[in-house]
């Protein structure tokens, strides 16, 4: 695997929900009626996030291309603290970062050795992916039924699937996007992006802290050049 290979499947997730909050932007639908359970259990996904001040997590991504037989396995940690900073950083099988402070994006990868900083205002698709990542990150789950249809998979531990709307330009590049809570209902467990043209990446967070890392060199880049 190259590093190139594998950089991209990292950030192929961030493309993806920017490509799904950009077209969201720009369509306007009226919404369906919306189930009261759909609605109950969103709202208390959202009010039991909302409560966090930021996470600790370790994940493992794979990342299916429906144009080879291989997956793509990255292991890698992600960090949030509230009202703007989240880190995502991947270890294996090479070094990876994308650091969010406010409005400034910095991705950095070992095999250059380079950071690119980026500033969200001079790019409109990348302000539309932070967009999208903050609402699945920091469980802004209600404002999400504008733009999806919401289906209530499992009720134990909770599962929902989110289908663009038809009529929103977003069902050119992502089929679903499904979650899972863990047991407790306090954060995700799992995310699931199923791709129109048949590529399919799968997020499973694990040992999972419920507040800000102790050390905020985790959102530093001078902290990865070692």
């Amino acid at each position: 695997m190259t590093g190139h290979t594998a950089a991209s499947a990292v950030a192929a997730i961030v493309l993806v929900l920017g490509a799904l909050a950009l077209s969201a932007s720009h369509a306007i639908a009226q919404a369906p009626a919306v189930s009261s359970e759909i609605t109950d259990t969103l709202k208390r996904m959202e009010q039991s996030v909302s409560k966090l001040e930021g996470i600790s997590a370790e994940f493992i991504q794979h990342k299916k291309l429906a144009a080879f037989q291989d997956v793509v396995e990255l292991k890698g940690r992600i960090y949030m603290k509230r009202p703007d900073k989240l880190a995502w950083h991947v270890d294996e099988p090479i070094r990876y970062s994308i650091l969010i402070t406010g409005q400034i994006v910095r991705q950095w990868d070992e095999e250059t050795g380079q950071t690119r900083e980026m500033a969200v205002s001079s790019n409109p698709m990348l302000g539309a992916a932070l967009n999208q990542m903050t609402a699945w990150f920091t469980g802004k789950y209600l404002s999400l039924l504008e733009d999806y249809e919401v289906k209530l998979l499992k009720r134990s531990p909770i599962r929902l699937q989110f289908i663009p709307k038809k009529s929103q330009g977003m069902g050119k590049a992502i089929k679903s996007v499904t979650i899972e809570l863990q047991e407790d209902e306090k954060y995700l467990r799992e995310i699931v992006i199923d791709e129109a043209g048949g590529d399919n990446s799968t997020l499973i967070f694990t040992r999972t802290s419920l507040k800000p890392p102790e050390d905020l060199r985790v959102f530093e880049v001078d902290a990865l050049v070692r």
